[in-house]
């Protein structure tokens, strides 16, 4: 009984050796399908719009104006951001707006539009400087599949000086370039 169980044991040891390495076969894997593509993601954008400036009162000294500028955006992800612009307007003069904003939106992947609302500060000079707060709200739309984009929105200025009376209200529309 020895020399057979002895002589099954050899059997079993010379096979595993003469088999080769072990391969375990893990099942064919399936490709994963691709990432949807977002209409809005994380990342930085540049923007022209056209501007109309409606001052609070038509005896402030601003008259009712038109304009345009230029902006850039950094999104850390799809719903908050930070944007950087500046404007110039042709109001009795050409008044230069700059400022920053926070900028909280909502995505609707499914339609590519996203509503925001935005508010900071900055600055206004046409031959004297001011100093700027703003609040506002507005309206961005994607082109699934491309970088571009069309934005529209409206802001409300109010200024840092006790005088009231050079508040206004800026409209903007354009198109962005996600980079």
């Amino acid at each position: 009984m020895k020399k057979i169980a002895s002589l099954f044991a050899v059997a079993m040891m010379a096979s595993s050796v003469i088999a080769g390495p072990v391969t375990y076969d893990k099942g064919s894997k399936t490709p994963q399908p691709p990432m949807p593509e977002t209409c809005f993601g994380p990342g930085l954008d540049i923007g022209l719009f056209g501007s109309a400036l409606i001052p609070k009162d038509s005896r402030d000294g601003y008259d009712t104006g038109g304009g345009g500028g230029i902006l850039v955006d950094y999104f850390f992800c799809n719903y908050v951001g930070i944007e950087a612009s500046y404007a110039a307007n042709s109001t009795a003069s050409t008044l230069h707006t700059y400022g920053a904003d926070l900028i909280l939106r909502a995505p609707i992947e499914s339609l590519c539009i996203a509503p925001y609302i935005m508010a900071g500060g900055g600055g206004d000079t046409d031959g004297s400087s001011l100093g700027q707060w703003n609040v506002g709200g507005g309206l961005d739309v994607r082109f699934r599949g491309s970088p571009l984009g069309i934005f529209a929105d409206a802001a409300y200025y109010w200024h840092s000086d006790d005088n009231r009376d050079r508040d206004y209200t800026m409209i903007r529309a354009g198109i962005k370039w996600k980079l």
